[in-house]
């Protein structure tokens, strides 16, 4: 049976050395259309959700939070589109890793 999406990411940050960007994540999911990186984001949420429930709280879906490369602002959402103090769209993205508490 072929893994679902959810659970190549999944694999992907358990393998992963280092925290990963969306856009790193959606290239080792071979994909490369302009919407990867989207698909990436919104399975995020439910990811968190699945690897707290199915590791019993041990091991948890961390991010680190986008900063705004401009004035080093650093945001509450994952994908922000620009800065509301500086209003730059200069945005570093968010990382991602699975980890342990």
């Amino acid at each position: 049976m072929e893994e679902t999406t959810r659970e190549k990411i999944v694999n992907i940050l358990l393998k992963a050395k280092e925290p990963l960007t969306a856009r790193k994540i959606a290239e080792l999911l071979d994909l490369h259309s302009p919407r990867g990186e989207e698909i990436v984001y919104k399975h995020i949420p439910h990811i968190a959700k699945t690897i707290k429930r199915r590791f019993r709280g041990k091991l948890l879906l961390y991010f680190s939070p986008p900063i705004c490369s401009n004035c080093g602002f650093k945001f509450n959402t994952i994908k922000p589109s620009k800065c509301p103090k500086c209003k730059s769209e200069r945005i570093l993205p968010a990382r991602f890793v699975i980890s342990s508490k």
